[in-house]
C-alpha cells in the first residue's frame, strides 16, 4: 500500500481521461491520511483535489477520487456544450422579433431615464442658486435691519422725545 500503488490505481481509474502531475498521502494522526491528486484532465483543465481524511484502503479511495473527477468534468463538459449549441442557435421567428422588440423598448427607457436624471440634476443645481439667492437678500435684510436699530439708537439718549418748551424758552 506505497504511494505508488495509489498512484496506478488513480490512473488506471481516470481511463486516460486524467493525467496525474502529483499524488500526495499524507499521514493525519491516528492512523488517519489524507490523499491529494493534482493534474490535468484531457481537456487542459486542471484540478486538484484534497480528500478527507481515512483509514480504509487508499487504493480504493483513489480509484473513486478518479472516477468522481471524470464524471464531474464530464457533466460539467456536458452543461457547457449544451449553453453553447442553447446561445448558438437562432430563436424561431417571433421570440427574435419579441426579443428585438423588447430590447429597443429597454433602449428607449434607459434613454429617458438619463434624460430625466440630467433633467434632475439641473433642477436640484438652480434650486440650490435660488436659495443661495434668498439666502443671501435675508442676510441683506437682516444688515439693513440691523444699521436701521443703529441709526434709532444714535439719534435718541433713551429719554422722553424733546418738546418744543425748550425752543420757546430761548
Amino acid at each position: 500500500m506505497g504511494i505508488a500503488d495509489v498512484r496506478a490505481a488513480f490512473i488506471f481509474s481516470g481511463a486516460g481521461e486524467l493525467s496525474l502531475h502529483d499524488a500526495v498521502m499524507q499521514h493525519m494522526g491516528g492512523g488517519a491520511y489524507v490523499l491529494r491528486f493534482t493534474g490535468t484532465h484531457r481537456d487542459g483543465t486542471p484540478f486538484d483535489y484534497l480528500s478527507p481524511s481515512f483509514r480504509n484502503d487508499p487504493e480504493q479511495l483513489a480509484r473513486e477520487i478518479a472516477a468522481l473527477l471524470v464524471s464531474a468534468h464530464s457533466a460539467t463538459a456536458l452543461t457547457i456544450t449544451a449553453q453553447q449549441k442553447e446561445e448558438s442557435m437562432p430563436a424561431p421567428a417571433p421570440i427574435a422579433g419579441l426579443a428585438s422588440t423588447l430590447r429597443d423598448h429597454l433602449t428607449q427607457a434607459t434613454a429617458r431615464a438619463d434624460q430625466v436624471a440630467r433633467r434632475a440634476k439641473d433642477s436640484v443645481s438652480n434650486l440650490q442658486h435660488v436659495l443661495d439667492a434668498a439666502e443671501g437678500t435675508v442676510q441683506q435684510l437682516d444688515a439693513a435691519a440691523a444699521d436701521i436699530q443703529a441709526a434709532l439708537g444714535l439719534s435718541t439718549n433713551g429719554g422722553p422725545p424733546l418738546t418744543g418748551s425748550k425752543a420757546s424758552e430761548s
